[in-house]
């Protein structure tokens, strides 16, 4: 019979062995034992409390179960304003020549309120603050340009050509006051509109009689050399293709002034621009962006009407409508 001791001596040596030898090194990891991921728990307590042992917070690749999906917490980019919308909306400017952008925004005249807010809810807000402006007479409105609006140390400057004359005889001497949305085209809106100090100018009798009710473009005079009449910066063309139709193309310091006029008319009374009047209107509102005077004036216009045009305020506004 063979004593105790001598049967479990073979199986105490084999554990001894084992238990002094070391493990067989992983190539992955420089000879650390890798952790099982299987073996640890989400709770807490389940992880072991000598963390040396565990790769760290970079090292561990995160659930994606965990991550927000682009259709649920995480913002896609269509929620996200672009480029152009940090500057005032989507822009079409990149397609106008030249060079051109938009002031600073005066803290004064941010309307914050109206952010976020494009086409007709913004056209809508923007009617909602120009309605009911106080409405003067058509000669009210003339004094108005001679005396305050328009008069510069005694002077008054014609939007297309630049000319001055002495305000207290500039209307008995060449000068008259421009409606840049022709009476014409007022429809019921003439009986308020033909005195809206906002859309009105002063302006050389004679470019004022040539320039009639025609569009505003860009023409190819400059290029071509010659024009139908030009004077000041200021052109009268014909109309591409056509042998009696006109278009006026504004000098480049005034052009803005004249595009911010047309948009405040058409959102004050409710009125469309011609989809081609409007490509151009809207270059000319970026590569002549308001400058201080045009500021000044907007806020003397205020002073007697008690309304502002927002566009001399905030050009950018007119990035975010996209049809006047």
């Amino acid at each position: 019979m063979i004593p105790e001791r001598a049967r479990w001596a073979p199986a105490l040596l084999f554990l001894l062995a084992c238990a002094c030898s070391p493990p067989p090194a992983s190539p992955a990891d420089g000879g650390e034992n890798p952790v099982d991921a299987s073996a640890l728990g989400t709770d807490a307590a389940s992880v072991p409390s000598d963390a040396s042992g565990l790769p760290d917070a970079s090292g561990v690749a995160p659930d994606a179960s965990a991550l927000p999906d682009a259709a649920g917490d995480a913002p896609d980019a269509a929620g996200l304003p672009d480029a152009g919308e940090q500057d005032g909306g989507s822009s079409d400017a990149g397609a106008c020549p030249g060079q051109g952008g938009y002031p600073a925004v005066d803290p004064a005249h941010a309307y914050a309120d109206l952010e976020g807010l494009r086409d007709q809810a913004l056209r809508d807000a923007l009617f909602g603050l120009v309605k009911d402006h106080v409405s003067l007479t058509y000669n009210d409105a003339r004094r108005a340009i001679r005396d305050t609006v328009d008069n510069h140390g005694g002077q008054l400057e014609c939007i297309y050509t630049g000319l001055t004359l002495e305000a207290a005889t500039a209307f008995t001497s060449g000068m008259n006051v421009e409606h840049t949305w022709p009476q014409s085209e007022m429809g019921a809106a003439l009986a308020q509109g033909e005195a809206d100090l906002n859309h009105l100018f002063p302006s050389e009798s004679d470019f004022n009689l040539r320039r009639s009710s025609w569009p505003f473009a860009d023409t190819a005079c400059d290029a071509r050399g010659d024009c139908l009449w030009s004077k000041g910066g200021s052109n009268i063309d014909y109309a591409p293709g056509s042998t009696s139709d006109r278009i006026v193309e504004v000098r480049p310091e005034r052009r803005g002034d004249v595009a911010r006029a047309h948009f405040y008319f058409s959102v004050r009374y409710e009125l469309p621009i011609d989809a081609a009047e409007e490509r151009v209107l809207r270059c000319w509102n970026w590569s002549d962006p308001p400058d201080a005077e045009e500021r000044a004036r907007n806020g003397r216009v205020e002073a007697i009407q008690t309304k502002r045009n927002p566009f001399v305020d905030r050009p950018d506004f007119v990035e975010r409508i996209a049809d006047f």
